[in-house]
């Protein structure tokens, strides 16, 4: 037999036999791939255990911060409200200032509003209104948020619960003076304070 022929056929007879592992070594591969595959098929989601376990954090933490978040909005809205109320104070005093004629806030103690008006011949003397029962325009702006106008004091014992009340701001930057008190939907008090001298109207906690 011719050497060369015999030696060929030992090289393919090698090769065959490389090849044939190398194929074995794939098709096991293969296989472990789609048994990893589809155990990672059925494992990815979640059991009920996991699943309930979930539930009763989300729900635990839903209930504790749900409370604080809709106060937290309350006082916000709340705090808007007043410093609106606040601000009509300034710009009163500010065109009693710029008009050189009294301008006054009036406060609705039942219905719970308050308008700007200038004022004219004896209304610029606070105590012509204090408590009397004046019409409420249309133009009045209502509290909201749900707050409630609690008391008006003006002077150290002029304390008005009920009917109207009235802060006048006079042309020099003075005024009648007084304090604003408001309750807001959990009873805490809120003060507005007018100073009677400057008639700089500031919050008092």
């Amino acid at each position: 037999m011719n050497p060369g022929f015999t030696l060929t056929m030992r090289i393919r007879t090698i090769f065959g036999a490389v090849s044939n592992r190398t194929r074995q070594k794939e098709l096991v591969n293969r296989s472990m791939c789609l048994e990893e595959r589809t155990w990672y098929l059925k494992n990815k989601g979640f059991s009920l255990i996991e699943m309930v376990i979930v539930l009763v954090i989300a729900s635990f933490i839903l209930a504790t911060v749900t409370p604080s978040f809709f106060k937290s909005l309350a006082n916000l809205e709340q705090r808007t409200v007043i410093n609106k109320l606040a601000t009509t104070l300034r710009y009163a005093r500010s065109q009693a200032v710029t008009m050189k004629q009294p301008y006054q806030v009036y406060l609705d103690l039942t219905g719970y509003s308050y308008w700007l008006t200038p004022v004219e011949g004896p209304d610029s003397d606070p105590s012509s209104h204090q408590a009397r029962e004046i019409e409420v325009p249309a133009t009045a702006t209502p509290l909201e948020a749900q707050l409630k106008i609690e008391k008006v004091l003006l002077g150290p014992k002029k304390e008005i619960t009920s009917g109207t009340a009235a802060i006048v701001f006079y042309p020099r930057g003075d005024s009648s003076g007084g304090e604003i008190i408001l309750k807001d939907s959990y009873n805490v008090l809120h003060t507005i304070v007018v100073d009677p001298l400057t008639g700089r109207v500031k919050l008092k906690k």
